[in-house]
């Protein structure tokens, strides 16, 4: 069965009340790499808010913007995708900021971080990394915390491969694996949790994808199909889905990291010799191969993997308790 071609590429906007959750699969078939990236939103009780200051620097022909919430140690946050903005990881900024300065990048080619042109030149791992070192020194960071979510786990650990002195820590949260040689298991993990309708949904997506004049609601249809397949409560992830939000995503950028990511991504080497405290914490019912955290954790010198059950591609939404209360023990417990 062919799944090539299916991308559902969503740009999260945060509104008041509200959580965006963000996942996203891909899939290697003969050399061409697929993708699925879903977004849900769904309602949550409010956090006390606190303050979001805005920052920015300039990156050549265009300005590099980030947000932050919160005083203290620096905490950067890294969004999933790859392609999506950052706003669905507010609610983690704003129950971290209360003990560490949260740094929400919006990732070059997505939010407000948009270079004039979309091109192998302007969209690599390579730049991605840079972006962050540039960051870090405009802000006069000795060390950053990074944390990252899905993709964002993977910029984490291109950063740390390449400047691995200026990290502090690292959290792995249902990250993508040190190469992209996970994605085809990932893909066949999603599908075989879909039935016989919801693959005939997926087929009939995918065919509208090449003639359809409004992708967005293409993309929508699919992740309708999708979302489901991610969580270990499919029923509770239905009632998510209903405040699903069209406009999301930048799918030329997903298309052109992808194309980078097959054949310029591959740091286990370089991880081998990072020495630093590393956080992994993955749901047993994550779509993304239990392998994948292993061999991090048997790869990162110092590093300590936590599973959560009754979990999948989302932990801090699926298992809130269990979730922060391994987080905040990990941060605290760096000097």
């Amino acid at each position: 069965m062919s799944f090539q071609g299916a991308r559902l590429l969503c740009r999260p906007i945060l509104e008041p009340g509200l959580i965006e959750m963000i996942g996203f699969f891909s899939a290697v078939k003969s050399s061409l790499l697929s993708t699925i990236l879903i977004l849900v939103v769904f309602r949550t009780p409010p956090l006390p808010a606190q303050t979001v200051r805005e920052g920015a620097i300039e990156r050549g022909s265009f300005t590099l913007h980030y947000r932050t919430v919160g005083t203290g140690r620096p905490l950067l946050l890294l969004s999933g995708g790859p392609g999506f903005d950052v706003d669905y990881m507010m609610p983690l900024a704003q129950r971290l900021g209360a003990s560490y300065q949260c740094i929400l990048l919006e990732q070059r080619g997505t939010g407000r971080s948009q270079p004039p042109t979309l091109t192998a030149e302007t969209i690599n791992v390579g730049l991605m990394v840079d972006d962050i070192e540039a960051l870090r020194n405009s802000a006069k960071f000795d060390r950053l915390v990074i944390l990252g979510h899905s993709w964002g786990g993977m910029l984490g650990m291109a950063y740390v491969a390449a400047h691995p002195d200026h990290v502090e820590s690292l959290v792995l949260v249902a990250s993508g694996g040190m190469d992209a040689g996970f994605a085809p298991i990932f893909m066949d993990n999603i599908i075989a949790r879909a039935n016989t309708n919801d693959r005939q949904k997926i087929r009939q997506t995918e065919a509208a994808m090449g003639s359809s004049s409004d992708l967005q609601a293409v993309y929508q249809d699919l992740f309708r199909v999708m979302v489901p397949l991610y969580f270990f409560d499919r029923e509770r992830a239905e009632q998510f889905m209903a405040a699903g939000r069209k406009e999301s995503f930048h799918p030329q950028l997903a298309q052109l990291l992808q194309a980078d990511l097959l054949h310029n991504y591959h740091v286990q080497n370089q991880l081998r010799h990072f020495n630093r405290p590393v956080l992994i914490i993955q749901g047993h019912q994550d779509p993304m191969p239990e392998g994948v955290a292993l061999e991090s954790k048997a790869t990162l010198p110092n590093a300590r993997l936590v599973f959560l059950n009754e979990c999948g591609h989302f932990p801090w939404l699926e298992q809130p308790d269990a979730f922060y209360k391994n987080l905040e023990t990990f941060l605290k417990s760096e000097p």
